[in-house]
């Protein structure tokens, strides 16, 4: 408004966060974490370009917790990874949340989740944090 001198009664801020259609409460994140099995860390990661998000760093450090006795699984949303895939990646490609199945997916993916891991490379803005965030995943 001060740059270019606009009229603030034509200036409507719209705050832009999960890109969730039905916010959950509180009481439904405490239910996520609490139901969360342990004895497995499930690490999320959501991206379609399989470098520029880090996948590479992702799948490696879900390899290292592996190699040091710490059972992990990598679940790729969005992206299949190159090569050979070691069986604790679980992928799953692009899933769309415009359709109810692809949405339910991700919600359960989400839920079923300790972590999101998301080495970015180049990150525009970073949505997938206020969605992780709104399941109560720790980043």
């Amino acid at each position: 408004m001060n740059n270019y001198v606009v009229d603030p009664k034509k200036v409507k801020v719209v705050p832009f966060g999960a890109n969730i259609p039905n916010a959950q409460t509180i009481n439904d994140i405490e239910t996520y974490i609490t139901r969360r099995k342990r004895g497995v860390i499930k690490l999320f990661f959501l991206g379609v370009d399989w470098y520029h998000k880090g996948g590479d760093v992702a799948l490696r450090f879900a390899e290292l917790l592996n190699a040091h006795g710490i059972p992990t699984e990598l679940n790729v949303v969005g992206c299949i990874p190159p090569g050979n895939v070691p069986s604790f990646c679980k992928c799953h490609g692009f899933i769309t949340e415009k359709n109810p199945k692809g949405y339910k997916k991700i919600r359960i993916l989400l839920q079923e989740s300790h972590f999101l891991i998301l080495p970015s490379r180049a990150e525009c803005y970073g949505l997938v944090f206020f969605e992780a965030s709104s399941y109560g995943i720790r980043r």
